[in-house]
């Protein structure tokens, strides 16, 4: 099928206000076809919850993959595409997921698809939730 992102914003606005946004804690967890749902690609964490969670914790992984800019640039084009604010408390909740444990499963999650920068995950997360600190202040 093929989804436009005019779908996919049209979507995302009839979905707003909490709590009963379907999340996934972990990247964009539907699939829509003319502004309707149309199936959930990841059941086992698919759940009601706020969309701060999954905004986070894909912000998250862009701050680990590449850099802080790409992780805040990526809320600031979600807020704008979905015409909502995502509450940046469930954003840095999700952020501060982090541990060093990431370190080690990222590797096999990317499998030598993309470079790593593992050294600097840690300081490119923390660079990311002082700037999620930021914005909630």
């Amino acid at each position: 099928m093929n989804y436009s992102s005019d779908d996919k914003v049209a979507a995302s606005k009839s979905l707003t206000g909490p709590p009963g946004l379907l999340t996934q804690r972990s990247t964009p967890p539907v699939l829509w076809c003319d502004q309707r749902l149309t199936g959930v690609v990841d059941w086992p964490n698919a759940a009601t919850g706020n969309r701060g969670s999954d905004v986070g914790h894909c912000r998250l992984n862009l701050a680990l993959l590449f850099d802080t800019t790409t992780a805040g640039d990526y809320l600031v084009m979600y807020e704008r595409a979905a015409g909502v604010r995502v509450d940046r408390r469930a954003d840095l909740r999700a952020l501060l997921c982090f541990d060093l444990e990431w370190q080690r499963f990222i590797p096999r999650q990317v499998a030598g698809r993309a470079p790593l920068d593992l050294a600097g995950m840690p300081g490119r997360v923390a660079a990311t939730i002082r700037g999620a600190l930021d914005g909630i202040g």
